[in-house]
C-alpha cells in the first residue's frame, strides 16, 4: 500500500471514530467510560497530527491508548512524515484487559492498517518506562495521557524526559486537571522544558513542552519551589 493509501485509510479510520457525543462503546461495563471521556477531542487530535508532522518524528510514543483515537492522529502524522520504518510505541496496562478496554484500541488501529507500526507494550507505565531507559531506547516525541495522579503523571515525565530527546516535544492531555499541571510545573521551573503550546477546547485542554537542550548540571541541592 503507497503512502498516500495508508494516510488516506487512517483518516477513514479516524473519521469513522470522530463523532459528536459521548456514547458508551461498551454499554453493560461500568468499568469503561463512555468514547468521548476517555479520548481525545477533534480539535487536540489535530493537534497532535500537527506537532508529530511539525518536528518531522519518526519514533513516537503515548502513555495511555484508551480506545485510540489519540494514536491514530499520531500516526497519520508519522506517515506524513514519509520517514524511513516509523513506529509508535503504546502503553497501556489497562488495553488488553477484557473488563476494561478488551483490545479496543489494538483492534481500531489494526483497522487502520498500522499493525507494522505499533509496538504495544500492556503493563504500566513505571514499569515499562525504566526498562526503555536501561534499553538506551530514544524518541522524538511523547504523548502523555494515562493514570492522572500526580505521582503517576509526574513518573511518566521524569522517564520521558530522559527517553524523549533533547530539545523534543512532550504532549500532555487534560492540563485543566490540577494533579497534571501541578507535575508539569516542576519540569518547567527546575529543568527549563518550555511551554510551546497550550490549547483547549470546550472539553479538554492541552499542554505542549519542549524539553531542554542542555545536559542537566543542576548542582545536588537545587530546587525551585512548583
Amino acid at each position: 500500500m503507497s503512502n498516500d493509501n495508508s494516510i488516506k485509510k487512517v483518516r477513514s479510520v479516524i473519521d469513522s471514530l470522530d463523532r459528536d457525543g459521548d456514547k458508551k462503546v461498551f454499554p453493560d461495563n461500568p468499568n469503561v467510560p463512555p468514547f468521548r471521556t476517555a479520548s481525545i477531542t477533534t480539535a487536540e487530535g489535530e493537534s497532535l497530527k500537527k506537532w508529530t508532522a511539525k518536528e518531522k518524528t519518526v519514533n513516537t510514543i503515548e502513555v495511555g491508548l484508551a480506545f485510540g483515537l489519540s494514536a491514530l492522529h499520531i500516526c497519520e502524522g508519522l506517515l506524513l512524515n514519509k520517514g524511513a520504518n516509523p513506529k509508535h510505541t503504546v502503553i497501556d496496562a489497562w488495553q488488553t484487559q477484557k473488563d476494561k478496554y478488551a483490545n479496543f484500541g489494538l483492534d481500531i488501529l489494526s483497522k487502520a492498517g498500522l499493525d507494522k507500526i505499533i509496538e504495544f507494550h500492556g503493563e504500566k507505565s513505571q514499569i515499562i518506562l525504566p526498562r526503555f531507559l536501561d534499553k538506551n531506547r530514544q524518541f522524538d516525541f511523547a504523548f502523555v495521557d494515562g493514570c492522572h495522579l500526580f505521582d503517576c503523571v509526574f513518573t511518566d515525565l521524569f522517564y520521558l524526559g530522559q527517553l524523549v530527546k533533547k530539545n523534543g516535544i512532550i504532549f500532555i492531555d487534560d492540563y485543566d486537571k490540577p494533579a497534571i499541571r501541578k507535575a508539569t510545573t516542576f519540569f518547567i521551573k527546575n529543568l527549563n522544558w518550555k511551554i510551546e503550546e497550550i490549547d483547549s477546547d470546550k472539553d479538554h485542554k492541552w499542554l505542549v513542552m519542549r524539553t531542554s537542550g542542555k545536559e542537566d548540571t543542576r548542582h545536588f541541592m537545587y530546587f525551585v519551589d512548583f
